[in-house]
């Protein structure tokens, strides 16, 4: 049952109570959207300022030789770390590296499908300890919102030095603060180090993975472009409700910048009655109201000034996970999101993105004609 499926036909049938206006706005508009359908009518987009993420006292220096870094809480363990991007070598590809206090590297982690450990509420990658034995494995957990921002701002080989814990950061919730470190930096399609990479993946036939009435498909389309879009539904959070967002992607800068207005200010959500539940779990020690936002059963937000997509915020914040989950999918020096591809996802969760990532890897090709 763990195991990815590949599907015969694009999207099952049991789906088809979405109106096929709807479906095929989201398949043919050629400029990204958001279609809500609840009682609540959706207002504009209302970008506000987030939380600072909090900056290391080397963090200016590592900037200047061509790193960036960032610090703060993680979402789960509540401990403080430090995660500094560097660009790697052509063809190394994307990973962490597990930095000591001493300074010293204790391995790396891999940021590829084969190396998806937990995916409860956040992706969590895994690699065996250096050396074998009984030494527990190295766990990268809460990774998908950096991913998110380095695979839409066209970063395929990046060495991430992880320092004073085992969770990235959460900062203020979303993936802005990331792409404003990228953007920093003048890493991946903001120029500099980090350059555009050559190559992406090509879809090749239909894959599908599904769970239930949540599903995540990837249909090939022609051209060189890609769509993403992402369904929610919350019929007990009146503050949610359903809703629909898609990014069209493009693989160049102008993709970067759609997703930095409208994707990647998105902040984590969750809903009061769950809290306590999860808390008890061992999960969110470091959410608070200031970096996620919290639903009340009432129709409300406990948080409201957090809110920066009114009626839309919780389909584009999924979105922005999806987006973190696909590049798992990449080989060596190439991104995850395939080109030439509409990848539609609905109710779905980290565990099916990462199983369709998986699937991807297997369903597509090398496409060497990458920075087009």
């Amino acid at each position: 049952a763990d195991r990815p499926r590949v599907a015969r036909r694009p999207v099952p049938t049991r789906y088809a109570r979405m109106s096929t206006g709807t479906m095929m706005s989201l398949v043919a508009s050629p400029a990204a959207h958001t279609v809500r359908r609840s009682a609540t009518a959706h207002g504009a987009a209302r970008p506000r300022a987030g939380r600072p993420c909090t900056r290391s006292v080397a963090a200016a220096a590592a900037a200047t030789e061509g790193a960036v870094s960032r610090s703060g809480v993680g979402l789960h363990t509540g401990v403080e770390a430090e995660i500094t991007i560097r660009a790697a070598a052509a063809g190394e590809g994307r990973y962490f590296a597990i930095i000591d206090d001493d300074g010293t590297e204790r391995g790396r982690v891999p940021c590829a499908a084969r190396a998806v450990g937990d995916t409860r509420l956040s992706t969590a990658l895994a690699a065996p300890a250096p050396g074998g034995g009984e030494d527990a494995p190295l766990v990268v957990q809460t990774c998908e919102h950096l991913l998110s921002a380095l695979e839409a701002c066209g970063i395929a080989d990046v060495r991430l030095e992880l320092r004073g814990g085992r969770e990235v950061p959460l900062l203020d919730g979303s993936a802005s603060p990331w792409v404003d470190a990228l953007r920093e930096a003048g890493m991946g399609y903001f120029g500099g180090a980090g350059a555009l990479p050559a190559k992406t993946l090509r879809l090749t036939r239909p894959v599908s993975v599904y769970e239930g009435d949540a599903f995540v498909v990837a249909m090939p389309t022609e051209g060189q472009n890609s769509r993403l879009s992402y369904g929610v539904d919350f019929p007990h959070l009146p503050a949610i409700g359903e809703q629909w967002h898609s990014l069209e992607y493009t693989f160049d800068a102008d993709t970067a910048q759609r997703y930095a207005d409208g994707v990647a200010p998105a902040r984590t959500f969750t809903d009061a009655a769950t809290v306590d539940a999860l808390r008890a779990a061992g999960l969110i020690a470091g959410g608070s109201l200031e970096n996620a936002m919290v639903a009340s059963p009432d129709g409300g937000w406990l948080n409201p000034e957090l809110v920066r997509f009114e009626g839309s915020e919780q389909a584009r914040h999924k979105l922005l996970d999806l987006v973190g989950d696909l590049a798992l999918a990449a080989s060596s020096g190439a991104l995850g999101v395939p080109r030439g591809a509409h990848v539609m996802a609905y109710k779905a969760s980290h565990r099916l993105h990462c199983k369709l990532a998986a699937c991807l890897a297997e369903a597509c090709e090398l496409d060497d004609g990458g920075a087009a």
